[in-house]
């Protein structure tokens, strides 16, 4: 059957619509938009150009170089399965632009639709998502006095194939109150925006629970600006109400104190002999600028980066971990190029975040942009999944909304 414009419109509508609910379809299938988004690109490729925009072409450089400077440490990588496997893992940062570029430069897209209903079934998929897991542990009898202790470790080991590392966890919920802004502020209903309210109260909470430090103090930064930035001294004041509230719920619920007496007191110290996830991160940046120092301009390869680490580790005694740092995990695989192509990307971003003043667009880059010092979030699915959809799904949003506004 010949495929015609409109149907691979629709497909990709598709596409979209389950990416926005991807935290509710099994790990083994969730990256199903993405084999769409390789159909509606090869699609369109094949298509001659009905629009010529230079920045869409700028943008296109922009977010696949870093999956080209790794495609070429491939070459001098000695381990050439576990630079294909690490390859094909990121390979979500080549169709993504490639894919959004063929479409916006074969079609005028209309974003007005999309974008609302998208950021209404993301932020909805990700309460009922979290509500059900509440609900589970509850039939299960683990709510209980050391429910916050245990609840992080739960979520990562006990749904099976809907289990999710807390980190990454945490990065969902985020982005899904960032996306209740909008959907707040375009709420037409009394009942509509409680039910907005409730759902942000309850994902807050849930950041509690998965209790990672990075991405409590990235919320706080977020609405800060946002506060800050309306000039509402009203909402700043129930924001402020708001912040305090979780500093108490800190400062009672043991688990989370511990964590972040660990975080205040290591980065006062800086002493990494200490056990605890800061202290520990630590360690590991010293042992890849250590490796990194060895191999600056080309580094080691997307192959045999981690075989590099755990040389490293072994000599310290050390367990294996990665770099957790996306920038130093750039480095250490493809030099000085990598790391440029990373940093590339996000100056890229954030230039056309601040120029548009989307607010959205801003807060998510920034969110990936903390992450990404702290964890390599793109050497696992999750990261590389959410990181290379949003990365290119504002950017040509708000490049292709200024177009239209300029005629």
């Amino acid at each position: 059957m010949k495929m015609t414009n409109q149907t691979i419109l629709n497909t990709l509508l598709t596409g979209f619509f389950l990416f926005s609910s991807s935290i509710l379809i099994p790990l083994n299938i969730r990256n199903i938009p993405f084999f769409i988004f390789v159909i509606v690109a090869a699609f369109y490729l094949t298509k001659p150009k009905t629009h010529t925009n230079p920045e869409h072409i700028k943008i296109l450089v922009a977010n696949t170089l870093y999956f080209i400077a790794m495609g070429f440490s491939f070459l001098y990588s000695n381990n050439t399965l576990e630079g294909t496997t690490n390859l094909l893992s990121i390979s979500p940062l080549l169709i993504t632009p490639l894919m959004f570029y063929a479409l916006h430069s074969r079609n005028s897209i209309n974003y007005s639709f999309i974008i609302n209903y998208f950021y209404i079934i993301f932020f909805c998929s990700t309460v009922l998502f979290f509500l059900l897991v509440i609900i589970h542990n509850y039939s299960k009898g683990y709510i209980t006095e050391t429910y916050f202790l245990h609840f992080p470790e739960r979520i990562n080991i006990d749904f099976g194939k809907y289990s999710i590392h807390p980190l990454y966890a945490s990065m969902l919920v985020i982005i899904s109150i960032i996306f209740s802004v909008p959907i707040y502020e375009k709420a037409k209903t009394k009942s509509t925006q409680f039910f907005v309210l409730s759902s942000i109260l309850f994902l807050i909470v849930i950041i509690l629970l998965l209790a990672r430090k990075s991405a409590i103090l990235i919320t706080f930064l977020i609405f800060m600006y946002y506060f800050i930035s309306n000039r509402n001294r009203k909402s700043f004041v129930y924001f402020l109400i708001a912040f305090m509230t979780c500093v108490a719920l800190i400062y009672l619920i043991e688990p989370l104190r511990a964590r972040f007496y660990e975080l205040i007191t290591t980065l006062y110290s800086l002493d990494s002999s200490t056990t605890g996830s800061t202290s520990t991160r630590i360690r590991v940046f010293n042992c890849s600028l250590e490796a990194i120092k060895n191999a600056p301009f080309f580094g080691y390869g997307i192959g045999d980066a981690k075989e590099v680490l755990s040389f490293c580790y072994l000599e310290k005694s050390t367990p294996y971990f990665n770099t957790h740092n996306q920038f130093l995990g750039a480095w250490l695989s493809a030099g000085l190029f990598g790391v440029a192509s990373l940093i590339g990307m996000f100056f890229y971003g954030f230039k056309s975040a601040f120029k548009t003043r989307d607010f959205v667009h801003l807060s998510v880059l920034f969110l990936f942009l903390a992450m990404a010092m702290i964890e390599n979030i793109l050497e696992r699915q999750d990261g590389i999944l959410i990181f290379s959809f949003f990365i290119n799904f504002f950017i040509f949003k708000n490049t292709t909304n200024s177009t239209l506004k300029s005629q």
